[in-house]
């Protein structure tokens, strides 16, 4: 059984208005009964005898046109089918009759109440030379068959990622269980970010480690888990503002190591309280800016920590030593009394600062 197709005289005078930014659109099929002389097809504006509608379920530009696949479902009553019609218009405008195909031995069409699940799926050529400025209505209601849902799970899987391939070289990160990449998996970057809470409870005595310098850092260590923390790993903890006095009163080291899931913290005496602070993981690869990485070392404030410039007079040694050439200082850099007393508010509460 073969399909016989024509454009029709009004579908050619459509794509004949299809020119420049004009948007044509194919919007839906009908089935029908009957037949025309082949000579006639042209001439038709509707089909013979008009039976059902049916769905565009896809469609794909073909190298001489666009290609749809129109589905067909059963009917209210059983028919012949012998006649398939494209309908179309052009920026919104009346759909007509594009195309006609034809066949004299007719394809069964069941009654729904015998065959609800049946579907006949045809494939339509549109022989067109403008492929660039089209849609397609597609029919999300139609039936969808075992080779469509075959057809779309294949486009999903050329679309996935192979579990094999996360976190290794050439495949893609996967994530951490707060729904991060981990620090290690970072292409190009030398810095992950941590929010800690450190603890007031659960330091121990340095005594009790085998490294002689680790012992030497503190009399007390934590080891505070932190899950992108490896072995490789430089570790810089900033402080929260409000924690900056517990810290100074435990005796905080500001030396810290990275180990497999932990950063290693020393002090002096436990903490009276919990502190809030960043923990900012560095990779030995690279310094903060280095790298290609994402990190923007901040700018410093009274009230946060970061980078500075140099001024006039000012200069550093090789291992980072600061010193002032001048022969004085400049008035930025005096200090008033009203500084002071904001630096020792940020340090201190009113009632530990000695009265005069």
């Amino acid at each position: 059984m073969a399909w016989t197709g024509a454009i029709t005289n009004k579908g050619r005078e459509l794509l004949t208005a299809w020119t420049g930014e004009a948007q044509l659109a194919f919007e839906g099929a009908q089935a029908g009964q009957g037949v025309v002389e082949i000579s006639q097809l042209a001439a038709q504006t509707a089909l013979t005898n008009k039976r059902q509608d049916g769905g565009i379920v896809g469609k794909e530009t073909a190298e001489s046109g666009v290609r749809l696949k129109i589905r067909f479902t059963a009917a209210d009553e059983a028919y012949e089918m012998t006649q398939i019609g494209v309908l179309a218009s052009v920026d919104s405008g009346d759909p007509v009759l594009l195309a006609l195909f034809q066949q004299d031995e007719g394809i069964p069409i069941p009654g729904f109440a015998d065959s609800p699940d049946f579907a006949y799926t045809f494939y339509a050529l549109i022989t067109c030379s403008n492929t660039e400025n089209w849609e397609v209505q597609i029919d999300t209601s139609a039936l969808a068959t075992v080779g469509d849902v075959q057809e779309g799970m294949e486009a999903v899987l050329q679309e996935c990622i192979p579990r094999s391939q996360l976190g290794q070289p050439n495949g893609a990160a996967s994530l951490d269980s707060g729904g991060k990449i981990p620090a290690a998996q970072l292409p190009g970057s030398n810095v992950a970010w941590v929010d800690v809470t450190i603890p007031a409870g659960g330091w121990t005595s340095s005594e009790s480690l085998d490294d002689v310098d680790d012992r030497a850092e503190g009399e007390l260590y934590l080891d505070l888990p932190v899950e992108d923390a490896t072995a490789d790993l430089t570790p810089n903890v900033i402080l929260h503002k409000s924690a900056t006095g517990v810290a100074k009163a435990a005796g905080l080291s500001t030396v810290s190591r990275a180990l497999a899931g932990a950063v290693r913290l020393w002090t002096q005496q436990a903490p009276t309280e919990n502190m809030e602070a960043t923990i900012v993981l560095l990779s030995n690869a690279g310094d903060i800016s280095g790298g290609g990485g994402s990190y923007v070392l901040p700018v410093a404030t009274k009230t946060r920590l970061g980078g500075v410039k140099l001024g006039d007079g000012f200069s550093t040694t090789p291992d980072g030593t600061l010193s002032y050439e001048g022969s004085g200082l400049p008035d930025e850099a005096v200090t008033t009394t009203g500084n002071t007393e904001e630096m020792l508010d940020d340090v201190f509460s009113p009632e530990e600062k000695v009265k005069p």
